[in-house]
């Protein structure tokens, strides 16, 4: 994980991660403790590619 924080709105939060492929963020959520205990009402995986500023390799 390479940040977090809930939208400013309170609907909701954006997970930011980085990982090798869509399997391996998959997984990495499946495993959420929050998903695990049904918590988590809604998700979207989207890729991400940065072009500037700090997450930029």
């Amino acid at each position: 994980m390479l940040t977090s924080g809930p939208y400013a709105d309170g609907s909701g939060a954006l997970i930011l991660v980085s990982a090798e492929d869509l399997d391996a963020v998959t997984k990495l959520f499946e495993d959420d403790p929050f998903n695990r205990e049904g918590l988590l009402t809604d998700k979207r995986i989207t890729e991400w590619l940065p072009t500037m500023g700090a997450f930029v390799p």
